[in-house]
């Protein structure tokens, strides 16, 4: 590949929400380890409310979607298909649910009204009364350190419209909306649908994750532009000045993207790249470590979704691909020569074998050259040529029969040392 600047494909911005493939029953968030559904059907904020309660994954009911910071909030809204109203899990309701006799006041809401135009608390901070957004309490008790309400000034959100706004919902543009929490409980009717999360802790091991973005100084022009450069940024030594910056997590699954143009499997849930912000995407490098535990010899089938350059490694066994092969039905974007880019049949994969049951060193390495960028790993028992999504399962993802993960013994170089790696906890 020539070396060329970094592309912005803002022209495939709305073209993402049409990639649409259902996923057997919740996923997990790459990095908390929570798992989400996205629910289709049409109910009030409190019929959503009562229905999340009654879902029971791992024996642990769910509860309407939180969000605790931008990553999440970008989480929720890519996993709501990026362009669709959906309901959250706030509140400021004070009044007795109609459906199951729940008194919301017991959560420690209070009814403050349009607060749209009084000032934002400090980050990180829960508002007092007389700030924008006090009363709103997160139905799990989580404190509300993070907001995103719609607009600024005097018609900003929340603004109590109509009389009585006690539901939230995340609005098409990923801000939040106060809007009627239903008859149940007083309010009008508002019927939408809504993302149920389950407050799963997993306890398993599982990849180790670096993104690199490349200096100046890398490669004489500071791009990294196919897969061999990105392999030799993420082989530099911890601290290389070659390294303009560094960020790492562990990560229970991979399913990573550029949540302003999508890319993957909608339905199933992708955290955006560690260092990902709508004015930063493209031009690094992203590898991930692991040690995945094959429970029976034989063939398994590794299936990949990924938007540029890509290499698996696992075992003995490699496989690189700069465009889709297998299996042959898994959704992939892909730009036909400079102009738009079209939804066509591909990912990336092969049939690996295996002699014995056991752990096998693993690696994944992508490039990420332009703004669209995403990667997910699947794996299924077999040599499997067709995409079936009730059967593929990501790799790490236990809960629901995907291959165990366990801490790499090695990362990528031998600079960075495994204690600098730690449970993601930043904001993007």
């Amino acid at each position: 590949m020539d070396r060329f600047p970094i592309a912005v494909a803002a022209l495939v911005f709305c073209l993402f929400a049409t990639l649409s493939v259902d996923a057997d029953g919740p996923t997990p968030d790459p990095l908390t380890g929570h798992y989400y559904e996205w629910i289709t059907n049409f109910e009030s904020w409190d019929e959503a409310r009562v229905d999340a309660r009654s879902r029971f994954f791992n024996g642990l009911p769910g509860h309407l979607a939180t969000i605790s910071d931008m990553r999440e909030n970008r989480v929720v809204w890519q996993l709501a298909g990026g362009g669709i109203n959906g309901w959250l899990g706030l509140t400021d309701s004070t009044d007795t649910s109609l459906l199951d006799g729940f008194d919301m006041s017991t959560l420690g809401t209070f009814e403050q009204g349009a607060s749209g135009d009084l000032p934002l608390p400090a980050d990180g901070v829960v508002p007092i009364l007389g700030e924008r957004g006090y009363g709103f309490v997160w139905l799990d008790g989580t404190p509300m350190t993070f907001q995103k309400w719609s607009g600024n000034g005097p018609t900003a959100e929340p603004n109590d419209g109509n009389g009585g706004n006690d539901g939230v919902t995340m609005t098409t543009s990923g801000g939040w909306n106060d809007d009627f929490a239903g008859v149940s409980l007083g309010q009008g009717v508002r019927d939408l649908r809504y993302t149920v999360e389950w407050d799963v802790v997993l306890s398993q091991q599982g990849f180790t994750v670096v993104e690199r973005r490349p200096a100046e100084t890398f490669m004489g022009d500071g791009m990294v532009v196919n897969l061999e450069e990105a392999k030799a940024l993420l082989a530099l030594p911890s601290g290389d000045p070659d390294i303009d910056t560094e960020l790492s997590a562990e990560a229970f699954v991979l399913s990573f993207h550029d949540p302003e143009l999508g890319g993957g499997l909608n339905l199933v849930t992708r955290s955006p790249f560690l260092s990902d912000t709508e004015a930063s995407d493209g031009n690094f490098a992203f590898g991930a470590t692991g040690k995945v535990v094959i429970p029976t010899a034989g063939d398994w089938t590794f299936a990949l979704t990924h938007g540029e350059d890509v290499e698996i490694v696992v075992g003995g066994n490699s496989f690189s691909s700069t465009e889709g092969l297998l299996p042959t039905e898994l959704p992939r974007l892909v730009r036909s020569g400079e102009g738009d880019l079209v939804v066509t049949p591909g990912g990336g994969g092969d049939v690996f074998h295996f002699p014995s049951a056991g752990e096998y060193e693993i690696s994944v390495t992508l490039l990420c050259s332009t703004s669209f960028d995403f990667i997910q790993l699947f794996a299924i028992p077999g040599d499997v040529d067709t995409w079936d999504d009730t059967t593929f399962k990501l790799v790490g993802d236990i809960l629901n029969g995907g291959l165990q993960v366990l801490e790499p013994s090695s990362l990528f170089t031998d600079g960075f040392e495994s204690g600098d790696v730690t449970r993601w906890s930043g904001t993007n």
